[in-house]
């Protein structure tokens, strides 16, 4: 390799799109596309994803790579009578808004429509419903399935007896299934039923197209139904790229919100017409009402933790703004690519959000550069999780398959496991008397521990019968089978703290919260502050507090590594 060829390699690693810079000579003729992913692979990990996928839609297409949207009518005509569809929910999401529009499009809506929630008692309720819908033809709803486990057994009855049944079901009935995921839901419902899922959209510019074709944004009447409407569509559209952002730092772990909240849809409808209703009854936009009852009320009514709320006030502060109002094309991020578009049609909105990158710089979201890292790492390797999870168990290099190895860890803590303590004994020799209060706790501290060597015996007997096939795998097993070894602790540094005669006034500083790891996250106290908070640390700053806050600087007592 001569000194040309290192340049070349050098720019490649330090670019931040790798996948779009070609390599050097003869690699970049000699390689296939997926030969070039292995390349990106072993040099840049972290950048693994935008080369996906850029060679899917290379090789595809760019209808592959974004995310369509969620078109309930397809399903529906694919569906039957006989045919229960079946909402796979997940968080962030919730269908039934959306399925009660549907239901209104096909008349099916008021007397047509019935809902429950399953829970404790609601199993009998249920049943009589579906059958006098199945008799009349109308639509059933049978919310949260993965809570009434015990009742499942009875809703594979009624699909495989009741609504299969043309004679008892008539051609416009449905029964409509929302659940998570759930070990315990019928196999046979499953494979009959129609199955969807509508979780919420990744990445900013799928967040934004998602909002401006959902209801109320999507409807003509409440997009054009403000008598301010330059105004109007500038904080509308401020407050969408808001509702996207929020949404986007969960991304980014510990480093965008302390605590992973689940905003949905709902906290932006609500706050998209309070902000109309606000423009059409003031002369002038109230943003601090707007503000708190967007960023206290819909929004920081989920919020936790004390340093998360400073943190979506000052994001939602950047959005909702005088100079939102006053500048045209006010700028939300330093590259200019994102910012408010002119006073337009909803059509021209749309082509604008078109118009943004697939992948968002992290500036956007008021992180550094280097906050991309962590998040394309943490990507990546989910990525090739979820591949390897669709492989067969592999040898180790030794030979031995991941079965054998556990097989031989499990006999080897078998054999180490002391035999439990004669109780019996040690009461005789050390009699619980009122005067001997310690001989109490010692008959109490050996049953405990005979219990928990007694449960540590069972478990890894039931473990070595199913990896030999003789019982099931349960998912305890199976979480017991797939677990490591792994530190439960590292020693923190020792700290000293100088306590200083007089305190230094600072001018312009930020308050930096001090956390024990890098998670952040804990129990929250009573105090109202994380476990995992220590204290709250003044630094001095040229810059804003703000930027601070955006970008998510903290103090930490122990790093990853």
């Amino acid at each position: 390799m001569n000194i040309k060829q290192i340049i070349e390699w050098k720019k490649i690693y330090n670019s931040s799109l790798p996948n779009e810079v070609e390599l050097p000579e003869p690699w970049e003729d000699i390689l296939t596309g997926f030969q070039k992913l292995l390349v990106i692979r072993c040099i840049r990990p972290d950048k693994v994803i935008p080369a996906v996928q850029q060679f899917v839609t290379d090789k595809m297409g760019p209808s592959y790579v974004d995310p369509p949207t969620f078109d309930l009518q397809c399903s529906y005509m694919d569906s039957t009578s006989s045919t229960p569809l079946i909402f796979i929910l997940s968080p962030g999401a919730d269908p039934l808004e959306i399925l009660m529009k549907f239901a209104e499009e096909q008349e099916m809506s008021g007397i047509n429509l019935q809902t429950i929630s399953l829970g404790q008692g609601q199993g009998p309720i249920a049943r009589k419903m579906v059958e006098k819908a199945a008799e009349d033809g109308t639509w059933v709803i049978l919310q949260n399935c993965h809570l009434a486990t015990s009742w499942l057994a009875d809703l594979e009855q009624i699909c495989e007896e009741v609504i299969s049944d043309p004679e008892k079901t008539k051609p416009t009935f449905r029964l409509w299934l929302t659940s998570y995921p759930s070990q315990n839901f019928p196999v046979s419902v499953l494979q009959t039923g129609i199955k969807m899922t509508n979780e919420p959209p990744k990445g900013l510019r799928a967040n934004l197209m998602k909002s401006y074709l959902s209801d109320p944004i999507s409807n003509p009447v409440f997009f054009n139904g403000c008598n301010k409407p330059q105004v109007w569509k500038k904080l509308l559209f401020g407050l969408c790229f808001f509702h996207a952002l929020v949404q986007e730092r969960r991304a980014y772990g510990s480093l965008g919100w302390n605590i992973s909240y689940e905003f949905n849809d709902a906290d932006l409808k609500i706050s998209a017409k309070q902000l109309q209703m606000f423009l059409n009854e003031y002369d002038h936009a109230p943003l601090d009402a707007i503000s708190y009852l967007t960023g206290e009320c819909n929004y920081g009514g989920r919020v936790t933790d004390n340093h998360d709320r400073r943190l979506l006030l000052s994001l939602l502060d950047t959005f909702l703004c005088d100079a939102v109002i006053s500048q045209d094309n006010y700028k939300f991020s330093p590259s200019g690519k994102y910012f408010t578009p002119k006073d337009g049609t909803h059509e021209s909105y749309l082509e604008y959000i078109k118009s943004l990158p697939l992948n968002t710089d992290p500036q956007v979201f008021g992180l550094h550069d280097n906050g991309n890292i962590t998040k394309e790492q943490r990507e990546t390797a989910e990525l090739f999780d979820g591949i390897l999870t669709t492989l067969p168990k592999q040898a180790s290099a030794a030979g031995k398959s991941s079965s054998e190895i556990v097989q031989e860890l499990t006999a080897d803590i078998l054999e180490k496991i002391p035999a439990d303590f004669n109780v019996e004994e040690v009461m005789i020799r050390y009699p619980t008397q009122y005067t001997e209060s310690m001989n109490t706790v010692l008959v109490h501290e050996l049953l405990r521990f005979n219990c928990l060597t007694s449960t540590i015996r069972k478990s890894l007997q039931e473990l070595t019968k199913a990896i030999s096939g003789l019982s099931v795998m349960s998912p305890e097993l199976d979480d017991l089978f797939s677990s490591m070894i792994v530190v439960l602790y590292e020693s923190m540094p020792i700290i000293w703290l100088i306590p200083g005669e007089k305190r230094t006034e600072i001018n312009s500083f930020y308050a930096c919260p001090v956390y024990k790891t890098s998670a952040r996250r804990g129990e929250l106290s009573t105090t109202g502050h994380s476990t995992n908070y220590v204290l709250t640390i003044h630094l001095a700053t040229e810059e804003l507090p703000n930027h601070w806050v955006n970008r998510g600087v903290a103090c930490l007592c122990q790093l990853d590594y």
